[in-house]
């Protein structure tokens, strides 16, 4: 199972890809929503877990992109943003997350 986890932040980037390794996923990283469009296209996913506030191309512009190149996608979205939950509704977002993103949330991640 492969999961895209798209972060501009490298350290946190790296720390959710550590724990979902650990957790048996394989994981593709990406820094921006432009870098995680072009991985998509060119690998095979099961999940995307992305930032909504990115450089270039923000999480809810890419939710849309992957909904035209993967229809069934499910695609996580994560934010610091509390007050961006009912916005993000609307978006078919598999699931909103506020950050900190917590190991209960990660171990709830099933197909």
């Amino acid at each position: 199972m492969t999961i895209l986890v798209v972060e501009d932040d490298s350290m946190l980037r790296s720390l959710l890809t550590m724990k979902l390794r650990r957790r048996g996923w394989t994981v593709i990283e990406a820094s921006s929503g432009t870098e995680a469009l072009d991985l998509a296209q060119n690998s095979p996913l099961d999940m995307v877990l992305t930032d909504i506030s990115l450089p270039e191309m923000d999480g809810k512009e890419l939710r849309r992109q992957l909904g035209e190149i993967h229809p069934d996608l499910k695609v996580i979205g994560i934010t610091a943003d509390s007050g961006a939950f009912q916005e993000l509704q609307h978006l078919k977002f598999f699931q909103i997350w506020e950050k900190p993103v917590t190991d209960d949330l990660l171990d709830s991640i099933t197909l």
